[in-house]
């Protein structure tokens, strides 16, 4: 891991804790000072876990957003214990403070003059602590300076994989995953920056999957549904929407401008051509304003071409899958003379395995890539299976009639 050393030793508060605490609840709002009053009760007694949950709570709290006071907190209080408390719990208190800062002027660089006394003591940082300093430190690097700060950046995500690798035993026991979360949150938005869309959908797809969307504020909701949405349709490689429909996160785009993005997302989960065109139709001039959609065109409407083989081919029993062309010119849309087209670049893209008979016009489906389920296409599959178990039930029967009579 790369680590960012500031020549500047850590802050440390150079007046008594309590009396900071004293003077802050005598000028604060009416609603802080029960929480100064126990942050100093909590620090006399020496409750150190006791106090870091009230500390992390206080500063959780939006109506005490101050990043002037924060800094206080920081440097004339926690300083005094920091090596008594949970050094990851430490660095959140550390990135907390830094979220508070981007909200107002040069508050990115005050952040990252926070965090990099912190990297420079990584001697007192359990691996869990480092990786999220060190994350949280390049996503400041980051957002500063994109194009300057990308090769560093590249560096921490490579580096820290084997850490966050190390740390998967301890998530599967239920354990922290804020160190996952926010490894995830900066490949994310590293990929945003510097691409490919492949990647940013996958790493942010890793992010929902520790991050709740529901924590997230509406404006992030709004525009990490907008950012996978747009990825998922023009990534070379994403052929499976499933995923990002498990999190309730596309939501967020109905009733708003960006609306047009759920309903091509829906299309393409259960390659519905018809809907698709329809929504082409209907938004036609939304679509050109998108650069990502719009450069693209051709290829997105070759990937609902494909989508619609594909889940063709789902629906049906595999003991039905011996296809004709004009089966799927019908459910592709696309003229009987380009079936053949949509077929082989299905099996060259391994969306499908099988073989084409070219003169009696068929394609014979042995394999279609494995696919993450929504609730209408799960009530389908257990209703085929429902169909099979009569199939053998029958079979059954029919065996043990025929057996009977060979013994007589």
């Amino acid at each position: 891991i790369v680590l960012v050393v500031s020549k500047n030793p850590p802050m440390t508060g150079s007046s008594s804790p309590l009396a900071f605490l004293e003077t802050e609840a005598s000028s604060c709002p009416p609603h802080c000072v029960s929480h100064y009053e126990s942050l100093k009760s909590l620090y006399e007694r020496k409750l150190w876990h006791q106090l870091t949950v009230a500390l992390t709570s206080f500063l959780s709290d939006s109506g005490n957003e101050s990043g002037g006071s924060f800094h206080r907190i920081w440097t004339e209080f926690v300083s005094h214990f920091e090596r008594k408390i949970n050094q990851l719990e430490l660095a959140k208190i550390a990135v907390r403070i830094c979220e508070v800062y981007e909200g107002e002027e040069g508050g990115l660089e005050k952040g990252e003059s926070l965090l990099a006394p912190l990297l420079g003591q990584k001697e007192f940082l359990p691996p869990s602590a480092l990786l999220f300093v060190t994350c949280s430190h390049a996503l400041l690097l980051l957002r500063l300076d994109p194009v300057k700060n990308a090769g560093a950046v590249k560096k921490v995500i490579e580096d820290g994989r084997s850490t966050l690798e190390n740390l998967g035993d301890v998530v599967a026991a239920g354990g922290e995953t804020s160190c996952h979360k926010q490894y995830y949150r900066l490949s994310m938005e590293y990929h945003k920056v510097i691409g490919p869309p492949e990647a940013f959908y996958k790493n942010g797809l890793m992010f929902l999957s520790f991050t709740p969307s529901s924590t997230l504020s509406r404006e992030a909701q709004h525009d990490l549904a907008r950012d996978l949405s747009l990825a998922a349709l023009s990534g070379s490689d994403i052929f499976n929407f499933g995923e990002v429909f498990e999190t309730p996160i596309l939501q967020v785009l109905r009733g708003t401008s960006d609306e047009l993005l759920l309903k091509f997302m829906e299309a393409f989960c259960t390659g519905d051509v018809n809907a698709y065109n329809s929504t082409m139709k209907a938004c036609q001039e939304q679509f050109n304003l998108q650069p990502a959609l719009a450069n693209k065109a051709t290829f997105i409407h070759e990937k609902i071409t494909l989508l619609a083989l594909v889940n063709m081919v789902f629906s049906r029993p595999p003991s039905d899958r011996t296809i004709s062309f004009d089966e799927i010119s019908v459910r592709a849309q696309v003229p009987v003379d380009q079936v053949e087209w949509v077929a082989m670049k299905a099996l060259s893209l391994k969306l499908i395995k099988g073989k084409m008979d070219q003169i009696a016009g068929t394609v014979t489906i042995t394999w279609v890539v494995p696919r993450v389920l929504n609730g209408e296409q799960i009530k389908e599959i257990i209703g085929k299976i429902r169909e099979w178990k009569e199939r053998v039930k029958t079979y059954e029967n029919v065996v043990r009639d025929e057996t009977v009579e060979m013994l007589a």
